[in-house]
């Protein structure tokens, strides 16, 4: 495989090979696309829910119960924070967004059309950069 290359096939079998590493199994080892790949979506899943609980824990945002139909918590946070009158709240809710787009992409897409590496970065930026302006909400 190219090295983190632009339009890459993906061999969904080495996100196999990392769960098999990540749980101590030294029979396989996973290669750097499916670290940077799950960096992204973990990177991701953590600041949401580090921002949906602060929203909840401050009673400023309170996601509905997830035993009622059609409950989507991602968008329901994302959404609430981008429709806000809030310019801080709004901007987190758009670079949620954007983190979200980017473990979708990493978590579905055979190929990527950016450089994985790059995305990956922008990735960690984007998650440090909510937590920060998560302070100040």
């Amino acid at each position: 495989m190219v090295k983190s290359g632009t339009g890459v096939m993906f061999n969904w079998e080495e996100y196999f090979n990392l769960a098999k590493e990540l749980s101590g199994d030294s029979s396989k080892r996973a290669n750097n696309d499916s670290k940077l790949r799950s960096s992204v979506s973990r990177s991701y899943f953590a600041v949401f829910c580090i921002v949906r609980n602060h929203l909840r824990d401050k009673g400023k945002i309170l996601a509905p119960d997830s035993r009622f139909p059609n409950y989507y918590p991602h968008w329901f946070v994302i959404e609430k924070l981008v429709k806000n009158s809030d310019k801080s709240k709004r901007r987190i809710g758009h670079n949620l967004k954007r983190l979200r787009n980017n473990r979708n992409l990493t978590d579905y897409e055979d190929k990527l059309k950016s450089n994985l590496q790059s995305l990956t970065l922008l990735s960690i930026a984007l998650a440090e950069k909510i937590l920060t302006e998560l302070t100040e909400i």
